[in-house]
């Protein structure tokens, strides 16, 4: 069953061998960034737990 929960960022595993794509879209971060300056609100993450660590679901 799942479930909402808060993490700490340092449970999130952040190797580089999780990310499929080649680098950032400047244009996204820049219109993510503003809409978390705005107040937005963006929906849960989907993390695996590996047992010391999560991994995100891409």
């Amino acid at each position: 069953m799942s479930s909402i929960i808060c993490l700490e960022i340092s449970t999130l595993r952040r190797d580089g061998g999780l990310h499929c794509h080649t680098g950032l879209n400047e244009d996204s971060v820049a219109i993510y960034a503003a809409a978390l300056k705005s107040g937005a609100n963006f929906p849960p993450v989907v993390a695996f737990n590996g047992g010391l660590t999560y991994t995100l679901e891409y």
